[in-house]
């Protein structure tokens, strides 16, 4: 195999893996209506404040208890 085709399928193999955590980073940063209805990639307007805050509100801060678990 050529240095071009392994670079090529070593290109695609890393977009394969790091697609579905951007995916992931994306997701936490949109609101509810956003995650049903918006586009995937892309938040209207990004949200990942608003969603730590009811994170660390929902259950007096009950989830960093469990994280610290």
């Amino acid at each position: 195999m050529s240095k071009a085709a392994v670079n090529g399928v070593l290109v695609l193999a890393a977009l394969y893996m790091l697609l579905p955590l951007l995916w992931l980073l994306t997701a936490a940063a949109k609101n509810t209506g956003d995650l049903i209805g918006g586009r995937t990639l892309t938040p209207d307007r990004w949200h990942l404040g608003q969603n730590l805050a009811d994170l660390a509100s929902t259950g007096d801060g009950v989830y960093f208890r469990w994280y610290l678990n």
